[in-house]
Parts: C-alpha cells; structure tokens; sequence
C-alpha cells in the first residue's frame, strides 16, 4: 500500500467515520488504538494521522494520551475535537472546561487563510460536540478559526499539526469533506491511490474479486467499469423485473463488446446456483411457479454466441462453500454471504441512481460492519440494507428532515430456499439505527424487516 493515513480512536462515536471520510476521498485509511506507541506506528510509514474525538476530558484522570513521540514526529496530524484538545494539552497548551457547552450546529468564522480551509467561505456551518475548550495554544500555534463559544476553533502551525474543535466526518458539517480532502492533499501531499468500485456492487466488491483471482487464484483477470451503461440502462426504470431483464441483457452487451477485443473467447462462466433457477424457472418441478427472473438464468438473451458454462447450477450455497474449502479458496471468500446478480440494484426499491446507489452501499457497508462486530456475521445467512422509496419526517438538533426511509434485512438459513429473520440483539439494532442516521447523508428512518420466507422473498425484489 503506496499511502496510508492512521486514525487515531479516542472512544468516539465517529472515529469509523473519519476512516471512511478519508477512504472515500480516495487515500486508504485504517483505524487504531489513540494510544498506540509510535514504534508501531512508524512501521506503517503513515502518510499522515488523524485524532479522534471522544467522551474523556483530556485533564481528566485517566484520560487516553497520545504516546508524545506521536506528536511530534514531523508528520502531518490533523486533531478533531478531543483530539484537537489532546494535541494542545500535550504540547503545553491549556484547556479547561467551556462556560457553556457547545453540541449541535454552530457557525465558524475563519480568521486566517490556511491550507486546511482552501477554497472555503470565511464562515462555515459546522458540528460541535464538546464540554472543553482550549484557552492558551502551545507553542508555536496560531488560531486559524473562532466560533461564538470557541476562541479557538481551528489552530495550526508551521510543522503541518492541525486541530479543529468541530466534526468534519459527519454529515452536518456540510464543507466536511472538503476540509478532511484539503488535510489530505494539501497538507499531507498524498496523491489518492485508493479507488472504489462504483458500479452496482458493495462497497470494496470488485476490489476484493480481484484480489482472489489475482492473487490467489494466479487468473489473468480483465476488470471493466461499465457503470455508466448500467445506469444509463436502468434509467427511469422501477419494475423490478424489467430491472433484471435489463442488467442481464446490458451484461451480455458489454461481455460481448470487451470479448471481442480478446482473442479465442468462446465460453461464459457464471456462478449460478439452483436457488436461482428454481426461483427463475417452472419446469425444474412439476407444479413450481416463476417467482422472480434472475438475471443469469432467465435474463439472458436468446441469440447469446458463447457457450453458457455453469458448474455450480445444481448446487445450494452450502454445498458450494464446501467446494470452495476444499478447493482451498480464503475462508473470508467461502464465507462471504450471498449477494444478488443483479447486485444493489434490486435492494432499491424504485428507480437507480448514482445517488441512491451511494446512499445505499454506504448503509449497507454499516449494517455489515456493526454485524461483524458483535461476532454475528457467520451466524447469519444474509444481512444487507434496502433502500425504500418512502421519505418521513424527522428532527435533527433544532432543525425538521425530511429523509429517506433504510430498511435493514438480516435472515437465517441453510440453503437460501426458506429462511427465518434474525432475532438480532436490540444492541446491535441500535448502533445499526444511529450509524445509519447520522452517517449517511439523506436518511433520518431505519426499520427492521421481520419476515420469513416463506411467505417473503429474502430479497424484496
């Protein structure tokens, strides 16, 4: 990994969302302990490292430190909130306790022109979420910012050390990510080597895909963004079978396109399994009915020129994970949970779009973190987010929202023919809600889906 920036985690409650600020601005990003020793920080060679937030009051007994090495290694450190306070008590600054405390929306005016707020207003609308506040600077520090409850805001000095009082991960920031990508690439100097898919996959897909192929599996794998078409096909549509008609025909299209600046392509290799075919088909039992078209079996156009191989088509999922162990393939591939052909596009319910796709995979991307975390992910057969074409009312701080409705689908099963919800623990629902909330920029409503199949599909389309 050519770059790498390091968030420092203090205990906030946005510290993953730092990290992923940083990696959507396209500069990988991992998150560690606040107190990790700088020995083992330097062997990752950061490119630069980010201070989280937190509960704790620097002054306070037992408040998590800094290893001081850390901040003064003659990397760039940028310092949120708790971390911006951190930076100022372990360089000899003073921080106290604010008169008045400061959560919610604030207003920020930028005294000093600095790196960090390039191309910014003079005043920007900010987050707060702090009972501390910084009286004196260290050494050195210039107060670049100055909010009405806040003298200083935003500091800096000349050896690229930053700090801000206010959250610039979260959504209520509105310059937020152009104040973290400024820290990136103005401060830090990093170019952006990390890149995500932006098709119709999960957040890291395709990355991950090749990484198998590549890597382990030693396969010369040609990748092709075709994001573009898909959307382009999808357009306007809301049917969901006309969604999957269109995705397969479009996939044939584009398969047919780049085979044919290849030489001697004679074959299609898809990983259809017999769930999709029995839901795709009638004719596999005596009296079954269509229940949905998947888009490799009965999305297929009828003139397809190559020869259709699939190994897998008589097969449930379990078997194949048997396979795929005794193959020697990565546990962490074999185990992965099923996932649609015709990818996010059918967990939207309504027309696609590059927005909804954006604020879909980054609600499922949380569902699957929280559901890793509490050790759940290998229990589960599916757990996935929906995004509904509801919209409701909602308050935010002082403010009404008007937002998108997140449902949030997890199940239980041993082949994917029938299916129980999950009885999740009521924790991990409620950091699943608030992530959600808070995170992803639209949305203000997350429900829980607790039907089976059947009567329900896993998928609600």
């Amino acid at each position: 990994m050519e770059e790498l920036v390091l968030v420092l985690d203090f205990g906030s409650q946005y510290s993953q969302l730092i990290a992923r600020r940083v990696r959507e601005a396209g500069v990988y990003c991992e998150l560690i302990p606040g107190t990790t020793p700088w020995e083992t920080i330097r062997a990752r060679a950061p490119r630069a490292l980010i201070l989280s937030g937190g509960p704790a009051s620097v002054y306070g007994d037992g408040a998590p430190l800094a290893d001081p090495a850390v901040l003064t290694a003659g990397i760039p450190v940028l310092g949120i909130c708790y971390g911006m306070q951190l930076l100022a008590h372990q360089l000899g600054g003073r921080v106290a306790g604010a008169g008045k405390r400061e959560y919610g929306p604030a207003s920020v005016r930028v005294d000093e022109p600095s790196r960090l707020f390039k191309d910014l207003p003079s005043t920007l609308s900010v987050w707060m979420s702090h009972g501390d506040s910084i009286l004196e600077a260290p050494a050195g520090f210039r107060r670049l910012a100055e909010s009405d409850n806040s003298l200083i805001a935003a500091m800096a000095d000349d050896a690229g050390r930053f700090g801000i009082a206010f959250h610039p991960e979260v959504i209520h920031t509105p310059q937020g990510r152009e104040i973290i990508r400024n820290f990136l690439y103005e401060v830090a100097a990093c170019r952006g080597s990390w890149k995500v898919d932006n098709g119709l996959l999960r957040r890291d897909e395709r990355r991950r895909v090749e990484d198998v192929m590549q890597r382990h599996l030693r396969i010369d794998l040609k990748t092709v963004d075709a994001s573009d078409q898909f959307l382009g096909a999808l357009q306007g549509v809301i049917d969901p079978e006309e969604k999957r008609r269109r995705i397969g025909a479009t996939f044939i299209t584009v398969f047919e396109r780049e085979a044919g600046t290849l030489r001697n392509v004679d074959f299609l290799a898809q990983g259809t399994l017999y769930p999709d075919v029995i839901e795709s088909t009638s004719h596999d039992t005596v009296n079954a009915h269509r229940i949905k078209t998947h888009h490799n079996v009965g999305g297929l156009p009828a003139d397809l020129r190559f020869q259709l191989v699939e190994p897998l088509r008589y097969l449930f999922k379990d078997e194949v994970r048997a396979i795929g162990s005794a193959l020697g393939l990565p546990d962490d591939m074999v185990q992965r949970q099923p996932f649609p052909g015709p990818g996010l596009a059918v967990r939207i319910i309504g027309e696609v779009t590059r927005d909804r796709l954006e604020t879909l995979r980054a609600a499922d991307w949380i569902v699957i973190d929280e559901i890793k975390a509490a050790g759940l992910y290998r229990s589960l057969w599916q757990a996935f987010a929906i995004l509904t074409p509801l919209q409701s009312v909602g308050v935010m701080g002082d403010y009404r929202t008007y937002g998108n409705v997140v449902a949030v689908r997890a199940v239980q099963s041993e082949d994917g023919m029938t299916a129980d919800w999950a009885r999740l623990p009521y924790e991990v629902l409620a950091k699943i809600s608030s992530r959600v909330v808070n995170e992803v920029p639209g949305v203000n409503r997350v429900v829980y889906d607790i039907s089976s199949k059947p009567p329900s599909t896993i998928e609600w389309e």
